[in-house]
């Protein structure tokens, strides 16, 4: 990383940066109907297109996504996805 210093020139810096996420928590109760919608959520569908997708409602989606929500300890969908990708899910 370069960074400007105050008198004028630059510095080099090494930083290591690590991304921080929680440890995922083990999942024995995932299904393939929910390791299809975290591969579409991955691949940026909205729960609209997840549900015409999959031949389920909308509202099925958003009870699943929020179950997977409450399962991996995630507040968000970006989190969600992002605790499934550290614990191996994306290969789904």
């Amino acid at each position: 990383m370069l960074l400007p210093q105050k008198g004028g020139g630059w510095c080099i810096a090494v930083i290591d940066i690590l991304l921080l996420l929680p440890i995922p928590r083990t999942r024995a109760d995932i299904d393939d109907v929910d390791r299809a919608i975290l591969q579409l959520l991955y691949e940026g569908f909205s729960g609209k297109e997840i549900g015409q997708q999959l031949g389920l409602s909308h509202r099925t989606i958003e009870h699943r996504v929020e179950r997977l929500k409450q399962g991996f300890g995630a507040r968000s969908t970006s989190q969600l996805v992002a605790l499934a990708i550290a614990g191996g899910l994306e290969s789904t």
